[in-house]
């Protein structure tokens, strides 16, 4: 790869993902190592809002997802299970 991203981008990055991944105790580390690593406040909510965005498509489509199925209850029940992963 060859670049080498510096302590507060990667913080910065790891805020986001972090959000994005719903991980509360690696916000918390993450929004502290931003900090210790000279991120401002700001920086850190556009991190922030950069995570939450991203999950704004997945969330849209099992919002869909979950929808359709109730519209189609009945024939959802006369198929019979699709399998899972619980």
């Amino acid at each position: 790869m060859g670049a080498n991203l510096d302590v507060k981008t990667l913080a910065l990055i790891g805020v986001g993902a972090s959000v994005g991944a719903n991980c509360f105790p690696c916000l918390e580390q993450k929004v502290t190592d931003a900090l210790k690593a000279g991120a401002s406040v700001e920086e850190i909510a556009q991190a922030v809002q950069l995570g939450e965005e991203a999950k704004i498509q997945p969330n849209q489509g099992i919002k869909a997802l979950a929808d359709m199925l109730l519209q189609n209850a009945q024939s959802l029940l006369n198929r019979g299970s699709a399998g899972g992963c619980g």
